[in-house]
């Protein structure tokens, strides 16, 4: 086994940093030996949801499936096939699955697209609409340029968010730049900052849009930027000083919303106003709730107007994606002849009610890669009724995870290590290219997801659908981003592009008068596009909305009062890695205040029952003046595992959170829930 060191993305004082593997990427080789891996071809016996399978052969399996693809093409047509793959948690060029079942399905005439990602949906077209683009996040080698941080709902320390992420900010905070963060938890990262903010869940937009009041009121605006690039700022203005409503949204209206003090929104407002270039660094957390779409845009119109954008140690306060060398879409893609797309976010709605909910076909086929959907969408029980609606779900994975339990033909796709690939920086945050050499052939009877959608596509007269090598399919790649020896680059491991100082977002837009890629050509805070909408809950500016919705005074807080977060794993990808050994001896637990836990006989590592009307878990109680009175925290992506009763018994998250979607985007709002908390009964 060959062993190669990888490179760091960056040089500091002419030394390259080396990183080590993290928790995670050590548990690879642990997942790849693991002997609960999906061996052969499955094929269900049994009901939908339970792991009653049979042992099939890889012809039974593919026939089957292509069978059943004919057949639903045929009485329904295409608009009936639902592509609901996933990427797993591998930013992988070639062997990525999704992109693979894309080309398959595309090839067989087309399938109904989810559109999206549960990390980042709200975030992202947000930052289209205020910027034009959502390739917003500076270089993490410019956090050092910065003055101040704020991370919003950001924890790099626990979550990474890019191998170099904690080298640089290890930097800024030696060069005196104060880190504050602002979180409901007394994160890693809030630990390692000079001030943690605690805040109520879902109420980040109030708070952004109080410190925007701030720094109008004290004249702390940057009025040159905002004549020079920007578009409706009055309105948005107009909004903030009460013009237009009449609440003025000074701190004191947003310490009722959000329990921050007034006095500190106002000092931050300042600091932040005045410690230029400033970075307003939003996480994904606070996206992740009923108003993360205005939480979105409200962060980059602070960042907007005291100027923060398009300098070195500032940043737009976007989308999360960096400068890196993004892929696109690769392998090429047939056009998608079905023009039916669906938010990922209401995929159990779409099966559950079609075309009388509204949507635009039924489904009665899905085809799912490197997921485990169930598992992460909010409120499960109802997304499993979905899955039993299905008239035929075919997945390949590597392991019998929740998701797969509902399918009927599950395909065994084996790991990165058996299979060659290049490798791109997680969120493009990174100015390099890695070649991964296969470790071993294919375990048991497990193929790479090209060669078993190659093998599919033969049996169903697909020829032309896949026809080059695994190498020639490199090869194509690494010479469309200029590559000049691909067998250096093979034999070296990874391949560093050129860059000669941090990469600055909008850098160009603001140096040198270049137009953004809005329909104006400026930065738009007042947006024509949901003005014409019409709707109060998609207002034309960011604004504070408060609906309600699972929030404190909402009807169900009276049998409910406490807010839910399900924050990242530091052992976890989202659900991968679950099941390897680290994953199964980890600590999972329910994060409640001491103050909470006294009036309920809670104890350290109580078990206790975390309920609502969505579902019920049980979990250990972890005592903790690191979270919010009000307020608990459950880490998302433990496997959905029901008892006799179908109580979840490993405190999976997502049995408790809603399914209610934002108004605009249809993006996940599993960061505004309500739950009670109790002892476990007897």
């Amino acid at each position: 086994m060959k062993r190669i060191q990888a490179p760091a993305q960056y040089e500091h004082d002419g030394k390259v940093i080396w990183q080590n593997a993290c928790i995670r990427g050590l548990q690879y080789q642990k997942r790849l030996y693991d002997p609960n891996r999906l061996k052969h071809p499955l094929i269900r016996v049994g009901k939908k949801g339970g792991s009653d399978f049979r042992r099939g052969s890889w012809d039974e399996a593919l026939g089957i499936v292509a069978k059943r693809l004919e057949k639903v093409q045929k009485e329904y047509g295409n608009e009936a096939i639902l592509d609901m793959s996933r990427g797993g948690s591998y930013t992988a060029v070639l062997q990525n699955p999704k992109p693979w079942c894309r080309r398959f399905l595309n090839t067989f005439g087309g399938r109904v697209e989810l559109q999206g990602v549960y990390s980042s949906d709200a975030t992202t077209p947000m930052s289209k609409i205020t910027y034009g683009s959502p390739e917003t996040d500076h270089s993490r080698d410019d956090l050092p340029n910065s003055k101040l941080i704020l991370l919003w709902g950001w924890n790099p320390l626990d979550t990474l968010f890019g191998s170099d992420t904690l080298h640089w900010l290890t930097e800024a905070k030696r060069r005196g730049t104060k880190l504050v963060c602002i979180d409901p938890r007394n994160t890693m990262t809030a630990k390692f900052s000079t001030l943690w903010i605690p805040i109520r869940p879902s109420t980040d937009a109030a708070m952004l849009i109080a410190m925007a009041y701030v720094v109008l009121k004290e004249g702390l605006i940057d009025e040159e930027f905002v004549s020079r690039f920007t578009l409706g700022f009055e309105k948005f203005e107009d909004y903030v000083l009460g013009e237009e409503d009449g609440i003025a949204k000074t701190p004191e209206w947003a310490e009722k919303i959000t329990d921050v003090p007034a006095r500190t929104i106002s000092t931050l407002a300042r600091e932040y106003a005045t410690l230029k270039p400033g970075c307003l660094r939003p996480g994904l957390g606070p996206q992740r709730t009923y108003t993360g779409e205005q939480f979105a845009r409200a962060a980059s119109v602070l960042a907007i107007m005291t100027g923060n954008v398009g300098i070195h140690g500032g940043n737009p306060a976007g989308a999360s994606f960096g400068p890196g060398p993004v892929t696109g879409i690769f392998p090429p893609c047939p056009e998608n002849k079905v023009k039916i797309v669906v938010p990922i976010f209401l995929w159990p709605d779409l099966l559950l009610r079609g075309k009388s909910g509204g949507y635009a076909t039924d489904i009665k086929l899905a085809y799912m890669t490197g997921g485990n959907i169930l598992n992460q969408q909010g409120h499960i029980a109802r997304s499993m009724d979905a899955l039993k609606r299905l008239e035929f779900f075919v997945a390949h994975d590597q392991f019998l995870n929740p998701t797969l339990r509902f399918a009927d033909v599950i395909l065994p796709a084996c790991t990165f290590m058996e299979r060659n690939d290049i490798i791109v920086p997680w969120e493009s945050q990174g100015n390099f290219l890695l070649y991964q050499t296969k470790l071993v052939d294919p375990m048991y009877e497990s193929k790479p997801d090209m060669e078993i959608f190659r093998d599919l596509a033969e049996l169903m007269g697909m020829n032309d659908f896949n026809p080059k090598t695994e190498e020639e399919w490199l090869r194509e790649f690494a010479a469309s981003r200029d590559i000049p020896d691909f067998d250096d680059f093979r034999e070296r491991g990874f391949y560093i592009f050129g860059r000669k100082e941090p990469h600055v977002a909008f850098q160009e837009q603001i140096r040198d008068g270049v137009p953004f890629s809005t329909p104006s050509g400026k930065i738009e805070i007042y947006s024509n596009a949901l003005a014409e909408l019409h709707d109060p809950l998609i207002p034309p500016v960011p604004k504070w909305i408060d609906d309600g919705l699972e929030a404190p005074g909402h009807r169900l807080s009276v049998d409910h009062p406490l807010q839910l977060i399900t924050p990242k794993a530091k052992d976890r990808i989202n659900s991968t890695l679950f099941n390897t050994p680290v994953g199964r001896s980890s600590d999972q637990s329910l994060w409640i205040n001491p103050m909470d836990a006294t009036s309920r006989s809670i104890g350290e590592d109580t078990v206790v029952e975390v309920w609502n009307e969505r579902g019920r878990c049980r979990v250990k109680a972890h005592v903790t003046d690191a979270i919010k009175r009000g307020v608990v925290s459950l880490e998302e992506g433990t496997w959905f595992t029901p008892d006799a009763a179908g109580i979840d018994i490993a405190g999976s998250a997502n049995v408790l959170t809603s399914d209610t979607p934002t108004p605009y985007v249809r993006a996940t709002t599993q960061h505004t829930s309500l739950v009670q908390v109790q002892q476990k009964s007897t």
